[in-house]
């Protein structure tokens, strides 16, 4: 039921954006839609598609979380029938998901840590099924935060027990006497 409810908002929001021929993000902090509403094939049908676009973000913003959604309104390989192959945020892969039968397409990526505000590139790759039409489309959010907890290293196991063996590797050489071998 949860999906279906996400991939109902989805169809939500690839009604609400208007025509347009390129990827595109406005972003309105703390939040930014993303889509394209004009994916198709200029020569033969299937073909494969790429579309990337860089944004900035302003400090404070060094979280983001984020949602991409897609519906085959004429069914699986339908000119309305896009295919997500990955979908990259500053090289980070959205969790990808296919509902019924992959009449939706839905996907995810949750608190990517930017460590820092500055220039940010989403990348969309996928299959589209549209020739010269305005059917193939998809869109998404972007939802950026502040980081409240700062960022403590924690060290591994095995760095603890390299620490630890050091420690007692001096603690025995401290310990023991030295013998001196001076003869009189």
């Amino acid at each position: 039921m949860k999906r279906f409810a996400i991939a109902l908002t989805g169809l939500a929001g690839l009604l609400a954006h208007p025509a347009q021929a390129a990827l595109s993000v406005d972003l309105t902090l703390p939040n930014a839609t993303f889509s394209n509403t004009n994916v198709f094939c200029s020569t033969s049908v299937p073909c494969t598609f790429t579309d990337t676009i860089t944004f900035s973000t302003p400090a404070p913003y060094d979280l983001v979380s984020a949602s991409i959604s897609t519906i085959a309104v004429g069914g699986v390989g339908s000119s309305s029938d896009i295919d997500f192959t990955s979908v990259l945020l500053d090289g980070e892969a959205f969790s990808l998901t296919k509902l019924l039968g992959g009449v939706f397409e839905v996907g995810g990526l949750s608190r990517l840590s930017f460590w820092a505000p500055g220039n940010h590139t989403l990348t969309v790759s996928g299959i589209s099924y549209s020739s010269q039409g305005l059917d193939g489309s998809y869109s998404g959010t972007l939802n950026f935060a502040v980081n409240a907890t700062p960022q403590v290293a924690i060290p591994e196991p095995a760095t603890w027990l390299s620490l630890m063996l050091g420690f007692a590797g001096m603690g025995l050489a401290l310990r023991k006497p030295v013998r001196s071998r001076c003869s009189a």
